[in-house]
């Protein structure tokens, strides 16, 4: 059995190795290849963010403007080159996967099967497109809300996080309205149904 002091140290150690794993991952493949359209969406209109034009004021965008925002963040911090654009949805990719790790924990099925599950989720989750992506944001900013949600709905005394929930549900919505709008359907329906029950 371990001691409680030696549990803290091996979730410290798959945390760092899971943050390490996500954030490399997605940055190696973020640098093979290229869609022409989609990996370069929010270059320009982060990069114009920067110089005092806005979305939809001042520029046409084709969906939500929060990748946007976010990364002409990063532009500011770490200049406007590759990298930077990069490492926003590499970090990205570090907190989805390790919210599902701590959700995973949550579930109590054990940190080790938590830490497999994290990896997959993150070797997954953003290297598909490996750049920011609209419907990526939108996506994962549904899954820590729909987290949370399962969390309130499993221990009673977590209704401090429903602002949490919306505020992310708000995200989605001003990053992508289709996944936003079908998540919103399906689950409003089941949260009705189990608040009447």
């Amino acid at each position: 059995m371990y001691t409680l002091i030696e549990k803290k140290k091996f979730n410290l150690f798959f945390i760092i190795l899971i943050a390490i794993y996500s954030f490399s991952i997605n940055f190696y493949y973020a640098n093979i290849g290229t869609f022409p359209v989609d990996t370069f969406l929010h270059y320009d209109s982060s990069y114009r963010i920067l110089n005092k034009e806005y979305p939809i004021k001042d520029f046409w965008i084709v969906s939500g403007f929060v990748v946007d925002f976010i990364q002409s963040f990063f532009f500011k911090l770490f200049g406007v080159n590759w990298n930077s654009y990069i490492i926003h949805s590499s970090l990205f990719n570090v907190l989805v996967s390790l919210i599902s790790y701590y959700f995973f924990i949550s579930l109590k099925i054990g940190s080790i099967l938590a830490f497999i599950y994290a990896i997959c989720f993150s070797t997954l989750a953003y290297t598909v497109s490996g750049t920011p992506f609209v419907d990526h944001h939108a996506t994962f900013f549904l899954l820590v809300g729909t987290f949370m949600i399962f969390q309130v709905f499993q221990k009673k005394n977590l209704n401090y996080l429903w602002p949490l929930i919306i505020f992310f549900y708000f995200l989605s919505f001003l990053s992508k309205q289709v996944p936003f709008a079908y998540t919103v359907i399906l689950q409003g329906s089941l949260i009705l149904t189990l608040i009447i029950k």
